[in-house]
Parts: C-alpha cells; sequence; structure tokens
C-alpha cells in the first residue's frame, strides 16, 4: 500500500492489520522492554525509592516506548526499514516533547475539573454536558497531536497547531476514523475482557481456579492476552494511517500514478514571447530533447542523429561493385595509421639490410641474357 495515495478510513483498518503483522518481531521486542521496565520500577520499590520518582520514571519510560512505537509504525507504513536502535536513538527529543504536552493536558484537564467542581458539575448534569462536549472536539481536533511531536518531531506548540490544521478540513473523516477505534477495538477488548473475567470463570468454573491454573487454561489466557494486545497496537497503527494519509494528502502531496509527459517543440530563442525576453518568465518549454526515454529498438539511433550531425565532405560515396563493409575513420586516425605503416616499412627494410647484405646489390644487378 502507498500510504501518499488518498485511502478511505475503512481500508486504512483493513491495512492496519498487515502494518502490524509487518511489525510483529520488533513489537515483541518493544513488549519485552516493557515487561523488563515493570521489572525494574518493582526493584525499585523494593529499595524504597520515593513514589514522585518512581512516577517520573513511569512517565519517562512510557513516554519513550509510545514514542518508539509511532515511529515504528511510521517508518514501516513510509517503506523506510529503520532498526530498533536508529528508532530509539530518534525517539529522545520527541520523548521530551510528549512529556511537555503530556504536562499540559494534565495541567488542562486538572483545572476543567476544578472548575467543574467548583459550579457543582460533577452533580448537575446539565453543567456537566457541556463540557464533555468540549472535551469530545477537543479530543477530534487534537488527536494528532502526540502523532505529530513522534512522527514529525514537531514541539507541542506545533504539533497542537498542526492538528488543528489538518482536522480542520476533515474533522468528519477523523470522527469517522475515531467511532471505528471505539466500535471495532473497544467492541474486540470488551468482548476479550468479558471472556477472561466473566465468561470463563462462569461457565467452566469446575476446572477453571484461578489459584492452581493447568497449562491448557494458561495457554488459553495467554492466547486471549496476546490477541488484545495485538487489537490495541492495531488501533495505534490504524490512527498513525489515518494521520499520514492526511499528511501527505494535504502537505506532503501526494505521488500522482502517471506522470505528464514533456511536449517537445522547435521553438528557437528568437521567438520568445516579449514578456519573458523583459524578464518575466511565464512558461518554461523545452526546446531540444538531448535524450529520449522511448523504448524502441531505434531510440539510440535517433539520439545520435540529434548529438552528431556529419559533415558533407565526411560522408563517402560508395560504389555500387562495393560489396564489403567499409569501416570509416577520422582525419587522425587515418593519420596515426599511416605513419604506423611507414614505421614498419622502415623497420622491415633495416631488418633486410641486417640479415642479407648482398640482397639490395642483387637487386640492382643487371642480368644479361644471352643469344
Amino acid at each position: 500500500m502507498d500510504i501518499k495515495e488518498s485511502h478511505s478510513f475503512i481500508v486504512l483498518l483493513f491495512k492496519s492489520f498487515s502494518l502490524m503483522n509487518r511489525t510483529f518481531s520488533v513489537l515483541l521486542v518493544l513488549v519485552l522492554l516493557a515487561i523488563v521496565g515493570v521489572g525494574g520500577l518493582y526493584a525499585l520499590l523494593l529499595l524504597n525509592v520515593p513514589p514522585l520518582i518512581i512516577a517520573g520514571l513511569i512517565g519517562l519510560y512510557t513516554s519513550l516506548l509510545g514514542v518508539m512505537l509511532i515511529k515504528l509504525f511510521t517508518t514501516r507504513a513510509e517503506n523506510d526499514n529503520l532498526s530498533l536502535s536508529d528508532i530509539a536513538f530518534a525517539s529522545v527529543l520527541p520523548t521530551l516533547y510528549t512529556i511537555i504536552f503530556l504536562l499540559i493536558v494534565a495541567i488542562i484537564v486538572l483545572s476543567v475539573g476544578f472548575i467543574v467542581n467548583m459550579m457543582g458539575g460533577l452533580q448537575s448534569k446539565v453543567v456537566l454536558f457541556p463540557f464533555v462536549l468540549l472535551g469530545l472536539f477537543c479530543l477530534v481536533r487534537f488527536l494528532f497531536t502526540p502523532i505529530s511531536i513522534a512522527a514529525r518531531e514537531q514541539n507541542p506548540v506545533q504539533a497542537f497547531l498542526y492538528s488543528w490544521q489538518l482536522t480542520s478540513k476533515h474533522w468528519l473523516y477523523v470522527s469517522a476514523a475515531l467511532v471505528t477505534v471505539l466500535i471495532v477495538g473497544g467492541g474486540i477488548i470488551g468482548g476479550v475482557g468479558y471472556g477472561l473475567y466473566v465468561a470463563i470463570p462462569l461457565y467452566f468454573a469446575e476446572s477453571f481456579n484461578l489459584a492452581q491454573l493447568s497449562g491448557i487454561w494458561i495457554a488459553v489466557l495467554a492466547a486471549f492476552g496476546f490477541f488484545g494486545i495485538g487489537i490495541i497496537f492495531s488501533m495505534m497503527s490504524y490512527i498513525v494511517l489515518v494521520f499520514l494519509n492526511l499528511d501527505y494528502r494535504e502537505n506532503r502531496g501526494s505521488v500522482p500514478s502517471a506522470l505528464p509527459q514533456a511536449q517537445v517543440t522547435s521553438q528557437t530563442p528568437t521567438e520568445a514571447p516579449a514578456a519573458e525576453q523583459a524578464g518575466t518568465v511565464q512558461e518554461v518549454q523545452i526546446l531540444r530533447a538531448s535524450v529520449k526515454s522511448q523504448d524502441e529498438d531505434d531510440t539510440l539511433t535517433q539520439h545520435l542523429e540529434q548529438v552528431y550531425q556529419p559533415k558533407p565532405e565526411d560522408i563517402v560515396q560508395y560504389a555500387e561493385e562495393d560489396r564489403m563493409p567499409t569501416i570509416l575513420f577520422d582525419d587522425a586516425m587515418a593519420k596515426q595509421m599511416e605513419n604506423d605503416r611507414l614505421k614498419w616499412e622502415q623497420e622491415k627494410a633495416k631488418s633486410r639490410q641486417k640479415t642479407n647484405p648482398s640482397d639490395e646489390d642483387d637487386d640492382t644487378t643487371p642480368i644479361k641474357m644471352s643469344r
């Protein structure tokens, strides 16, 4: 799939599963890194590290893994196969921007919650309803802010403005994609959670014992868990694909299916319009093409005819009785061949004189014939 071409949000939904499949091996590494991070944080708890430091480390490590995940989906969607180490190195600065973005969001949410609580909105639906609508509006308009930070390495202010720009013309498209995530992803995740916490303990109560799980039940729970994690990753890749598609459509330019062919004209420089002669270039035209991209067999012949035009004196006329092909040489090559021939004859004559000095006299002695 070419992400630079325009696609519907339904097509991008199916392509998100393909993208998740292409990044499966790297996703496993990220999951292992997350497990290692949880183990490290648990070790810090055992060492009685202050909770504030642990909370900061959780935010930092979670932001780093999130940025790496978005960059992974972005690079694979754009057919740029960066290694995991390159992705991690490129995620350092966006991680700092992401932490600043999360702090801004936390301050805004806490401020709005404080205002609603002061107005008695927690008990009054009339006061709470406008803030819920405002929250949904901000969710749609600023949905691409963290993706802009991670994928395009923009600072939080630029990311807020860029997300607002992308969703200004396509807010229905983005809303439909968000509803698709809530229906498909939420429905599947809800079904998996219902199966794990309600259906399996209820309908298999005789064989299911959470304290002493058998190997079969461990495999079943692991399969459900991996399936749920895969759906979450697929929904994240889906939002990234929607962002990239709008990004190329609006600001980066989508790749056309066929490039327009340039028209070759035989206009001479003296026929240029008056506005162009005055210094204002209105149109750029190709006066002569020296190389053509045609696939015919006579491409080389046409190119040689355009580049090399022989002089009339260089054209050699052949008689009708000539049947053997003749090779044409230029003047320098003919002169060199003549010099080589003369040198060869001189060396041959010298060698004959050295081997038989009397040959020259014998050749010039007249022979008298007797009657």
